[in-house]
């Protein structure tokens, strides 16, 4: 990734006035072969880069006459670009998105801010031409609502009403989303990244998130809307994608094109048949073009059953995960018992079972184990994943605890509620105070499996009153829903 004055220099050479994308890699690529910085190049005379770029010739012409100024102008550009927290890649990148490497289109640069990691799940792009119906934006919120449900990438974009009903759907359900905006980031957002870049989804959350939510764009950081800015942006959303449906596209239209190129690449590409309401265009993609399938819609939960028929390959292992689903458990577990216990000593930590999510997540936040029969501030524990495990492995875990320290154990819900758990229940009572209690929801997708919940108990002393309860509003939810709701919990905890 490019930083100091090499990212300045990228800057300037990208704002140069009619420097379209083959000057920019034209110049990218004579830096990379001449094993020269972008600096140095803007440094060299036009007449010696002119041997390798060709220039158009009002570019030509600030490079001779103005070019300490565009380097100036490039400086306070650096300077907004950095205090974003805006990245610029390149294809040489180590992050830079895989999917674009191996496409026919050549996409030089890209700005990227937000997570990165939204990527490695398998994006959907619902595709519309630019004159849709009332109907088409309908089903387009729809489908890209079930697919945030089982806890797919959406691919869209914060122009267009129609790619803002997919986003606003993404965040209803605290789904991934990747957006590409139609110009560059300062033109796009001139008050600043921080907040939701989609006025329609504020109502969810007002604010970007970077856990889930990631903004890409080729454009150069002030470059204005130009007529072809939507279909660059198009072209983006649609090479980034592992899945594209066709709801209303024209025929012949930029959105024909696309399905059938992806579709030639051996993507899966579906157009949507809504009977009496599917447009000529979107008919036409079944009827004539090799390899896009026709994606029914009828009766019931559409949209989920629309999404149910594309194939699971299309979702990519990834999606529904469970190893997702207990990091965010995980993760939750150990912020939680921070904010309860106020101040765990780095080396006062104990994690049960030894490996696994809860493991990792402690040590990436830097602790330490407890040393072997030392007191712990904090013990994270999951006692649902072997079936041989008793309550009297919580009798235990909280043997090591502290004085007013914090055990977070995940445990079946069973043990709370069952006659037979009595005795256990009235030991651990007697060992510590229970603070929360937290039930867990299941995974979308999952058959009916065992009902879980955490519970953090805090040895004396510890505020007195009963302990606060919180339960999911449904039973079963995505990998993303269940972190807003965990994030809800955590505001709310005592």
């Amino acid at each position: 990734m490019l930083s100091g004055e090499e990212l300045q220099a990228f800057l300037a050479w990208s704002a140069l006035p009619h420097a379209g994308e083959q000057t920019i890699r034209a110049v990218l690529d004579h830096a990379r072969d001449g094993r020269q910085g972008l600096a140095a190049l803007w440094r060299t005379r036009v007449d010696d880069l002119a041997a390798h770029v060709r220039f158009h010739p009002r570019t030509r012409a600030v490079l001779e006459g103005s070019r300490e100024h565009q380097w100036e102008q490039a400086g306070a550009d650096r300077d907004q670009v950095l205090s974003w927290g805006v990245e610029v890649l390149l294809p040489q990148d180590a992050e830079f998105p895989a999917r674009l490497l191996s496409g026919e289109r050549a996409w030089p640069f890209l700005f990227v801010y937000g997570g990165l990691h939204v990527l490695e799940t398998p994006g959907l792009v619902l595709l519309n031409s630019r004159q849709v119906t009332p109907g088409g934006i309908a089903v387009t919120d729809a489908i890209a609502d079930a697919w945030g449900r089982r806890d797919g990438l959406i691919l869209t974009s914060p122009s267009r009403d129609v790619y803002r009903a997919a986003a606003t759907a993404a965040k209803r359900q605290a789904a991934l989303t990747a957006l590409v905006p139609d110009r560059g980031f300062a033109a796009a957002f001139p008050e600043g990244l921080e907040r939701e870049p989609v006025d329609t989804a504020r109502i969810w959350d007002s604010r970007f998130d970077p856990e889930l939510q990631m903004l890409l764009s080729p454009f150069a950081w002030r470059e204005p809307w130009k007529h072809s800015g939507g279909a660059r942006r198009d072209a983006l959303l649609c090479d980034l994608a592992a899945v594209l449906v066709a709801v209303e596209v024209r025929v012949g239209g930029v959105m024909d094109r696309e399905c059938r190129a992806a579709a030639a690449q051996g993507r899966p590409v579906f157009a949507l048949d809504r009977g009496a309401e599917t447009p000529e265009g979107t008919r036409v993609l079944w009827e004539t073009a090799p390899g896009v399938q026709r994606l029914r819609w009828q009766g019931g939960d559409a949209a989920a059953a629309a999404i149910a028929s594309v194939p699971a390959s299309g979702m990519g292992a990834g999606v529904s995960s469970r190893a997702g689903w207990d990091t965010e458990v995980a993760r939750f577990m150990a912020r939680a018992a921070g904010t309860l216990q106020g101040s765990i000593r780095p080396g006062a930590w104990l994690t049960w079972p030894a490996r696994g999510p809860l493991a990792v997540v402690a040590r990436g936040a830097g602790a330490a184990e407890a040393a072997a029969g030392a007191a712990a501030d904090c013990v994270l524990a999951d006692v649902t994943q072997d079936e041989r495990e008793s309550p009297a492995r919580v009798d235990r875990l909280l043997a090591r605890i502290a004085p007013s320290g914090v055990a977070a154990v995940l445990a079946p819900a069973e043990w709370l509620e069952a006659t037979r758990y009595a005795l256990a229940r009235d030991r651990w009572l007697t060992a510590a105070v229970l603070r929360v209690v937290v039930g867990l929801p299941q995974p979308v997708g999952t058959a009916e499996a065992l009902r879980t919940a955490i519970l953090f108990l805090q040895r004396r002393p510890a505020p007195p009153g009963s302990p606060a309860l919180f339960s999911p509003r449904t039973m079963h939810m995505g990998r993303f829903q269940l972190r807003r709701y965990l994030q809800e919990v955590r505001l709310g905890l005592p």
